[in-house]
């Protein structure tokens, strides 16, 4: 299927009135260059992949992509997945949700006053 004919751009409307003559050759020089920027495009996006693939965090996340791979998560979600564990505010806005804090207006208790009386969290469990 041939690429249909790309539309001159505005700029270039004032030279193909004023100089008939040159304009065939500035197009081609123009159309040459959008050529040129593509490939270069292309290549650049091709050599950021294979970086990407090549680093540390992309070993880590093929490592443990087997494991997730049956969620249908590949090694990039895999990678995901693990950082936001490091998201601990996550985790704290989480429990203030489940333990309802924010519900009462009344209570001004500490997420860590529940957490010492809820039974499932040992007294081994360190709460700043």
């Amino acid at each position: 299927m041939a690429n249909a004919a790309p539309e001159v751009p505005d700029y270039f409307h004032d030279l193909q009135v004023a100089n008939a003559d040159a304009f065939p050759v500035a197009w081609a020089i123009y159309l040459n260059n959008q050529e040129k920027d593509e490939a270069i495009g292309e290549l650049d996006q091709k050599e950021s992949t294979e970086k990407l693939e090549g680093s540390y965090v992309a070993s880590i996340g093929k490592f443990i992509e087997p494991v997730m791979r049956p969620l249908g998560f590949d090694w990039k979600m895999s990678v995901s997945l693990v950082t936001a564990l490091a998201a601990k505010e996550v985790m704290v806005s989480t429990l203030g949700t489940l333990y309802s804090i924010a519900a009462d207006e009344d209570n001004e208790q500490p997420l860590q006053v529940y957490l010492r009386q809820d039974p499932s969290f040992t007294h081994s469990l360190q709460l700043v």
